[in-house]
């Protein structure tokens, strides 16, 4: 967790919540999106949910790219959000692909980094 200008944001590493090119929600990330949804429940915020992914080129017969993948991951979180009673009045859901990395993409560690999601909480 970070708190920036904009209000906090929540990343969570991709490999934590989605197998390498899918956008279905692994079942052992579901006591964490539990915990956040319920927070975010409660808090009355506006909540902005990214997805993110590294600069290897992928397709699928499910997605002809890395925009369609990290948004449809973006729009699956939050589907469960609000399947957990978030508002979804508050709820907005946005795929960048790799457009936006936070490490270098050379490296297996920094493509790691860069697939993610990112739940940002807006400040009033």
């Amino acid at each position: 967790m970070t708190m920036t200008p904009e209000g906090l944001l929540v990343r969570v590493k991709g490999e934590s919540l989605f197998a390498p090119g899918s956008a279905k929600i692994n079942p052992k990330s579901t006591k964490l999106l539990d915990g956040l949804a319920s927070i975010l429940r409660q808090s009355g915020l506006s909540i902005k949910i990214e997805g993110h992914t590294d600069n290897v080129p992928m397709s699928s017969a499910m997605y002809a790219s890395n925009w369609e993948l990290s948004g449809a991951r973006a729009a699956v979180l939050a589907r469960y959000l609000i399947m957990k009673k978030v508002d979804p009045k508050r709820i907005s859901a946005v795929g960048y692909a790799d457009m936006r990395p936070i490490a270098d993409n050379s490296t297996p560690e920094g493509r790691a980094k860069n697939r993610r999601a990112e739940f940002l909480v807006k400040k009033r």
